[in-house]
């Protein structure tokens, strides 16, 4: 039997106002810190009854009954990728999305810009009802989705394969 992990890093929207939540740096023109209130700002999006699952045991870690959050897509789009002599589809970009204490979830530019899966790649402020202290980034489309279910977001970093 498999058993459920409950997600318990709320906090009080009070206490969430001009905290630095998430910084995106890397091979970006514009270098963004994002708090609680700036990510409320952009479109965001809802998903219900979305369970975690292990890509090793095939087991539900956990079901978030509801959360509410921003496309990653969208928060790159804002930080504007910087491109060479190259279109950015033919360079060997990709973006990793770190936690606090060093777990890291990959991407591709293809993945998030040039795929259906960009359209399920969410930052995610808000779960069952609440703000959450710290961030999470979560693949809606991944069949195990717990390998990047990054809890504890703090950066998003774009980087390029040399």
């Amino acid at each position: 039997m498999s058993q459920v992990l409950r997600v318990e890093t709320h906090l009080a929207s009070s206490a969430l106002s001009n905290l630095p939540l998430l910084q995106i740096s890397g091979e970006v023109e514009t270098p963004l810190i994002l708090d609680f209130d700036a990510l409320q700002e952009l479109p965001h999006y809802e998903v219900h009854n979305f369970p975690i699952v292990c890509a090793t045991t095939k087991t539900v870690l956990a079901v978030t009954q509801h959360f509410k959050g921003v496309l990653l897509r969208d928060l790159l789009a804002q930080a504007v990728l910087k491109t060479s002599n190259k279109p950015l589809y033919r360079q060997p970009i990709y973006i990793a999305a770190r936690a606090v204490d060093g777990y890291t979830a990959m991407f591709t530019w293809h993945e998030i810009f040039n795929a259906r899966g960009g359209d399920s790649v969410y930052v995610i402020h808000t779960c069952e009802y609440e703000p959450l202290a710290q961030l999470m980034l979560l693949c809606t489309s991944d069949v195990y989705s717990a390998p990047r279910w990054v809890r504890n977001l703090n950066r998003i970093e774009v980087k390029q394969l040399s």
